[in-house]
């Protein structure tokens, strides 16, 4: 009886000594879904060799940030729908080698509703027929950044530049 007791024993502390946490299987979590309500909480664009319409000779470089943002995104799936609405302002900051110029423009609008579809860490919208890629910089439960190379037509900001910009959108979840 004893070698019995004595055999389970050791078999016992055999098995409590094998286990480790490598043994563990570590439980992978779902990613974070880009489906819901995004509150716009930061705006951004900035671009080298723009140039004027008045003198397409001339490029500049623009660096903008905004302010009084109230803006969202609301993403819906099922179909696969984004709705924009909001306002924004930015500071504008306007260059070239030889003069820099400030300017404030409030109260542009956004506003819509387009097609979208994801693909790895990108983010595509479809308005109006124009196709944009948004990168996604950042994809939590409570954050959202996309950023997008974009004509500078697309921002609809009353000023008479051509040429790309980086536009950078920051969003929290509602």
């Amino acid at each position: 009886m004893k070698a019995f007791f004595k055999t389970c024993l050791v078999l016992a502390m055999l098995l409590v000594l094998s286990c480790n946490d490598d043994s563990v299987t570590p439980q992978k979590l779902p990613d974070p879904s880009i489906v819901g309500l995004w509150n716009g909480i930061d705006i951004s664009f900035s671009g080298a060799s723009l140039k004027l319409y008045q003198d397409p000779d001339h490029e500049v470089s623009l660096i903008s940030v905004g302010y009084d943002e109230d803006f969202s995104f609301n993403i819906q799936e099922d179909p696969n729908q984004l709705f924009i609405e909001g306002t924004f302002g930015v500071l504008c900051t306007l260059s070239d080698s030889e003069y820099s110029e400030d300017y404030m423009i409030p109260g542009n609008t956004m506003g819509g509703q387009s097609l979208w579809s994801k693909s790895g860490d990108l983010f595509i919208t479809e308005f109006l027929g124009e196709v944009t890629i948004f990168t996604i910089d950042v994809l939590t439960e409570a954050n959202l950044v996309i950023s997008a190379i974009v004509p500078f037509e697309q921002l609809m900001i009353p000023m008479e530049l051509q040429g790309d910009v980086l536009l950078t959108l920051e969003f929290e979840r509602m």
